[in-house]
C-alpha cells in the first residue's frame, strides 16, 4: 500500500540551522569609548554621559563631547558632537563647528556653524560670521552678524561693528558698539569702547560730506591690526572663551 508521502518543509530551503544568540557589535566609537570605563578609571559622570548617547539622547552626546574634549580625546569628542548634531541638538552643531576649526577643517566647521545657526544659535551665527569674513565674503559675514546681533550676541555685535566700520557706516558701528558694550564681559566691552572712541565724531558725521574725506582712512596697517584681534578673538581667543562655555553647558 502506497503511504502519501508528506513533503519536509525545509527540503526546498534546506535545513534550519539555530545559530547561538550573539550581541550586536557596537559602534566603534562607542566600543572605544566604553574602553576607558574600566574598574580602576570608572567616572561616573562619564559613564552617565556614555549611557545617555547610548540612548539616543542628543544632548547625552554633546555632554558626553564635552567631557571626552576636556580630557583630550579630541576624536572621540569629534564623534560624539556629530551624533549629537545628526540628533539635531544646536549645542552638538556648535560644539562641532568650534571643534572642527581649531582642527583646520573650515568647510566642516562652516557647515556644522551653519546648521547651529539655522537652528537659531546665537553663538554659532557669530563664528560662522568670523569664517565668512576670513574668506572674503563680507555680505554673508555682515548678515550673520546680524543674526548674532539680533538673537542678543555681544561679540557677533562688536564684529558687526568692526565690519560696518570698515564700510564707512559709523552710525551703525557705533550703535552696534554700544549694544556689544551693554552685553559683553570687561573684555568685550573694553574692546567695543576702544574701538566706539576711534570713530569720527558725531559732529563730523552729521556735516555734508565733501567730495574727498576730510580726514584720511585708518591707516591698513592699523585697521589690520583691528582684524588681526578679532579673528584672533573669534578663532583663537574666543574658541578658548566658547570652549571654556559649551563646558558650562555639560
Amino acid at each position: 500500500m502506497d503511504h502519501e508521502q508528506r513533503a519536509d518543509p525545509r527540503s526546498e530551503e534546506g535545513p534550519r540551522v539555530e545559530l547561538p544568540g550573539a550581541a550586536p557589535e557596537p559602534p566603534r566609537d562607542v566600543a572605544r569609548l566604553e574602553e576607558l570605563l574600566t574598574p580602576k578609571t570608572l567616572d561616573p559622570e562619564l559613564a552617565a554621559c556614555l549611557q545617555a548617547d547610548a540612548s539616543g539622547d542628543p544632548q547625552g552626546a554633546t555632554n558626553l563631547g564635552v567631557l571626552l574634549e576636556q580630557r583630550g580625546d579630541l576624536e572621540g569628542a569629534l564623534a560624539a558632537y556629530r551624533r549629537a548634531d545628526r540628533r539635531g541638538d544646536v549645542d552638538g552643531s556648535f560644539n562641532l563647528g568650534c571643534l572642527l576649526a581649531e582642527m583646520g577643517d573650515l568647510a566642516g566647521a562652516r557647515a556644522a556653524l551653519g546648521r547651529a545657526d539655522a537652528r537659531g544659535d546665537a553663538s554659532g551665527a557669530a563664528n560662522l560670521g568670523v569664517l565668512l569674513e576670513q574668506r572674503g565674503e563680507l555680505e554673508e559675514a555682515l548678515a550673520a552678524y546680524r543674526r548674532a546681533d539680533e538673537r542678543g550676541d555681544a561679540v557677533g555685535a562688536f564684529n558687526l561693528g568692526l565690519l560696518l566700520a570698515d564700510r564707512g557706516d559709523h552710525a551703525g558701528a557705533r550703535a552696534a558698539y554700544e549694544r556689544a558694550a551693554e552685553r559683553g564681559d570687561p573684555e568685550v566691552r573694553a574692546r567695543a569702547q576702544k574701538a566706539e572712541a576711534e570713530l569720527p565724531p558725531v559732529e563730523v558725521e552729521a556735516a555734508p560730506e565733501p567730495p574727498a574725506p576730510a580726514a584720511p582712512e585708518p591707516a591698513p596697517v592699523r585697521r589690520a591690526s583691528r582684524r588681526r584681534w578679532i579673528v584672533a578673538l573669534c578663532v583663537l581667543g574666543l574658541l578658548a572663551v566658547l570652549i571654556a562655555w559649551r563646558r558650562r553647558r555639560a
